[in-house]
């Protein structure tokens, strides 16, 4: 076995199904497992019931990442796969994988025998000017790295380490590699054990937009006005065309993959797209955070 996905939940059951027939759509050869962090809500649990060998696991308390690290050691430790994509409910596959992915992906971790991470989401428009001023091309491999001034701030997070990664798992294995609570942990961690991570020159995954943060027991009058305002529905992506593909694959790659340059969706969202409902308008998230 080459590919396979590992997804990981927590009581948000219509974007888990989304992101779950995503990946029967566009990669369908690629054997799927669910982890699930100890979700009660029924919808939820509904899905995960659809899907053989989904790991239904009692809920871990870390904070605001739950057990999502813990998931990704058992699902890293359990993989059978040469390669892993993890990725979680509030993603979505936007583009069948196919053969040219697979030799990319391959010929990536050929390329720089050190690596074990790769980056397959699209970037996010809104913040293009400083990811323009980040981003390079490889001189030797059709794909990116960023390059960001920490002249301030120590940042490790998308120059060396995301959640949502294809990972090369004999080389993490190599590595004795255990994940830390915290993408951020992660990332400063990874910094240490591989080189700089390479962004997709043609992704195939993103994040759906404008979904909701609520996945406690109580709402702060911010999260229910963002509620009110854009719902709690999934917007997910429409499937790109085979000729937006090759749109995409054909370009100079000093034009970079935005998100909102090369994806639609289902619904009308706002643009640049906004991945956490209450950022859609200022004054929820400045009513959530007082």
């Amino acid at each position: 076995m080459d590919f396979q996905v590992c997804i990981f939940s927590y009581n948000r059951g219509p974007f888990l199904d989304n992101c779950a027939r995503s990946v029967e759509r566009m990669a369908p050869n690629w054997p799927m497992k669910i982890y699930d962090d100890g979700s009660d809500d029924p919808e939820t649990l509904a899905v995960c019931e659809k899907y053989e060998g989904a790991v239904l696991n009692p809920r871990t308390d870390e904070g605001r990442y739950g057990g999502l690290h813990v998931n990704m050691q058992r699902a890293l430790d359990e993989a059978e796969a040469e390669f892993v994509f993890f990725t979680q409910d509030d993603h979505q596959m936007v583009r069948p994988v196919d053969e040219h992915d697979v030799l990319y992906i391959r010929d990536y971790f050929d390329h720089f025998p050190e690596a074990a991470l790769l980056d397959p989401t699209f970037l996010r428009g809104h913040r293009r000017r400083s990811i323009c001023r980040q981003l390079r091309i490889w001189p030797d491999f059709p794909g990116y790295y960023q390059v960001i001034n920490e002249r301030w701030k120590r940042r490790s997070v998308t120059m060396y380490y995301t959640d949502v990664v294809v990972a090369h798992v004999g080389r993490l294995r190599a590595a004795k590699w255990t994940f830390l609570t915290g993408e951020t942990a992660n990332a400063d961690k990874a910094r240490e054990y591989f080189p700089r991570m390479t962004r997709m020159a043609h992704p195939f995954s993103m994040n759906v937009p404008e979904v909701p943060v609520y996945r406690g027991k109580t709402k702060t009058l911010g999260v229910s006005l963002a509620e009110r305002l854009v719902g709690r529905g999934v917007k997910p992506y429409r499937t790109m065309t085979p000729d937006e593909v090759a749109r995409m694959r054909g370009r100079d790659l000093t034009v970079y993959p935005f998100a909102e340059d090369f994806l639609a969706t289902e619904v009308p969202v706002q643009r640049p797209f906004v991945f956490n409902s209450m950022n859609v308008r200022w004054y929820t998230c400045g009513l959530h955070k007082l």
